[in-house]
């Protein structure tokens, strides 16, 4: 009898392996000599009604749809069982049904997630395309306003200061020839020539002093777009306020405040957890209070890493500080002194 079972159990085990490689029909062609070879091992010894309700399942699953269907095609083989085998099949077609059920289940899940996995990533493909796309409208934009200012800037100065430049040269080439005979005209010509010419000198210097932007508003402008490409790529609500007089703020200062800011947004992204952040600007007395906080869960232990010890080198460069607090949400705030700056500026 053992050879036999041997001989039932090794064709069941090779005709499942083969199954589970293949779908669809050939799947459950390679099934039905499977659950053949069960039935003709019953003849032999009846334990082999135990791993029927198995392949019973997965033939009746590839036929019906999943449901009561394949619970009745698992009642197909009780007329044929052996005396005292009823309840010990009942029990394997339960456990059999439940569990397998739920690896169907679980099955589809798994399907499911994964197409919409590869539909997030079609997306996110379109998506990026979209945005590569308009980084290079932004930065053909950017060509376009720079030729166009420069395009403004070449009228503005042939309007203004080409008709300025052609009066003095036609005056002074009219002094020229009456130098031989008439000294006095030629004299009040080249007065009238130098006047045109201060007035043109005066034009160019009102125009470049219109045109060039004020320190305090490339500083704070800079800040501004910093904040807002940080709320866009991260979606963290970011605010940049000021108070006080952002004209005693040096290059130096915006730079260090720039650097500082930046580095203390790349914190709150990494560690924070925040939804806001906000960035003010103070301009006190003698100090410059620049203070980066956010809403996210903070820190009692702080710890020093290359960017907190950075941002103090930056600081100290220009005699300040930096003071971090962790108890609500996390604040860095960089403290710049004035005094020195500003009387180095009024001596030169």
């Amino acid at each position: 009898m053992l050879p036999e079972c041997l001989l039932v159990a090794l064709l069941h085990i090779s005709l499942r392996l083969a199954a589970g490689l293949t779908a669809g029909l050939p799947r459950l062609l390679l099934l039905l000599p499977a659950a053949a070879a069960l039935g003709a091992g019953i003849a032999v010894h009846p334990a082999f009604v135990l791993p029927l309700p198995i392949t019973v399942y997965e033939i009746a699953s590839g036929i019906f749809r999943p449901g009561w269907s394949i619970l009745a095609a698992l009642a197909v083989p009780l007329p044929a069982l052996p005396d005292g085998w009823l309840l010990p099949y009942g029990i394997a077609a339960a456990a059999s049904f439940a569990c397998l059920r739920a690896f169907d289940t679980d099955a589809r899940r798994i399907r499911m997630l994964q197409d919409e996995t590869e539909q997030l990533r079609h997306k996110l493909r379109r998506t990026s395309a979209k945005l590569d796309e308009m980084a290079g409208y932004v930065r053909q934009s950017e060509n376009v306003m720079k030729l166009e200012e420069r395009s403004r800037i070449s009228q503005r100065l042939h309007d203004e200061i080409g008709q300025s430049l052609t009066g003095s040269l036609m005056q002074m080439e009219a002094a020229r020839r009456l130098l031989g005979t008439d000294r006095a005209k030629a004299e009040q010509l080249l007065q009238q020539a130098i006047r045109i010419g201060k007035e043109g000198i005066d034009r160019i210097r009102l125009t470049l002093k219109q045109w060039k932007p004020l320190p305090e508003q490339l500083g704070m402008h800079r800040l501004k777009r910093l904040a807002a490409e940080f709320e866009a790529q991260h979606s963290i609500r970011a605010s940049v306020t000021h108070e006080g007089d952002l004209d005693r703020i040096l290059p130096i200062h915006w730079k260090i405040i720039h650097d500082n800011t930046a580095e203390a947004l790349t914190n709150v992204l990494k560690y924070a957890a925040a939804s806001r952040v906000d960035i003010h600007v103070q301009v006190m007395r003698a100090m410059i209070r620049s203070v980066v906080a956010d809403d996210g869960q903070g820190a009692v232990r702080i710890v020093k890493g290359l960017g907190l010890a950075g941002m103090e080198e930056r600081a100290a460069a220009a005699s300040g500080t930096v003071i971090v607090d962790g108890s609500r949400g996390f604040t860095v705030t960089t403290l710049l002194p004035l005094d020195v700056h500003e009387s180095g500026r009024r001596n030169s």
